[in-house]
């Protein structure tokens, strides 16, 4: 219990950090890089992989 618990907040940490880093992607390098897109598609994996794994630890917690 305790262990999924810890793996979920670990995911959220890491969906935080990958907002955080698109954030610095759309507001410091706009204007300095031309093409973004591979580092805003990398960002959005890190989102969904983390938020697949926060949601599935989530259930097994209940269902434990």
């Amino acid at each position: 219990m305790k262990a999924l618990r810890t793996i979920k907040y670990c995911a959220i940490t890491i969906i935080g950090f990958a907002v955080v880093g698109e954030a610095y992607l759309f507001i410091i390098q706009r204007g300095v890089s031309d093409d973004i897109a591979g580092g805003v598609f990398m960002g959005v994996l890190i989102v969904f992989g983390s938020s697949v794994i926060v949601t599935m630890a989530s259930v097994f917690e209940r269902i434990l």
